[in-house]
């Protein structure tokens, strides 16, 4: 190996090296990542739409002041760009496409968030040591 590597530099590297490989097999003995199946907006703390991923389409979410439209497609969501006068900075449109649960779209002025759920309960979402 390296000059000047003790036998604790292996062991160390051994024990790296066995961990990691390990954490793959948990990982693929889960399924890996789960895929997002719907698409969750709530309002003012209460949801007012779920939707299946696998029904693409465009849904109308109303507003005090209108109303918003989310568009799904298959495994991802995003807000339809709205007047200014129902969002004035359009953050929650410009936020794009989303595809992942860790990733949510947030209308503040309108107290309105889109956010995805996963396939499986249960499933490995995270690991951390």
């Amino acid at each position: 190996m390296l000059q000047g590597t003790t036998r604790a530099d292996k062991v160390l590297l051994a024990g790296m090296v066995l961990a990691a490989v390990s954490m793959w097999f948990v990982i693929r003995a889960n399924g890996g990542a789960a895929a997002p199946a719907e698409a969750v907006v709530v309002r003012a703390g209460k949801e007012v739409l779920r939707v299946s991923l696998a029904r693409p389409g465009l849904y109308e979410v109303p507003l005090v002041r209108g109303e918003a439209v989310v568009e799904v497609a298959p495994g991802r969501v995003r807000m339809r760009p709205m007047p200014r006068s129902i969002c004035p900075r359009g953050i929650c449109s410009e936020t794009g496409w989303i595809s992942t649960p860790a990733q949510t779209i947030v209308c503040v002025p309108n107290l309105l968030s889109v956010r995805l759920t996963g396939v499986r309960d249960g499933a490995v979402d995270a690991l951390a040591g």
